[in-house]
């Protein structure tokens, strides 16, 4: 996988992907600055971020979502 000058082989999915949550590519993901999406294992459409900083506010823009307000992690 290439993102910018680098490829990045072997590891795992969200290093691969700058996408600490493995989260799918969403509108979310999009408005962020996602560049694509790789299928995980799952088949699901991981989204790959242009930076580490991008995927890590992906992730907590997720956990701001009503759905986890009352969720602990």
């Amino acid at each position: 996988m290439r993102i910018g000058n680098e490829i990045r082989r072997g590891g795992t999915v969200s290093w691969r992907t700058n996408n600490p949550g493995n989260n799918i590519l969403s509108n979310i993901s999009k408005q962020l600055g996602a560049i694509g999406a790789l299928k995980a294992k799952d088949g699901e459409p991981v989204a790959i971020m242009p930076t580490l900083d991008a995927g890590f506010q992906l992730q907590m823009n997720q956990w701001r979502r009503p759905k986890y307000n009352n969720v602990s992690i």
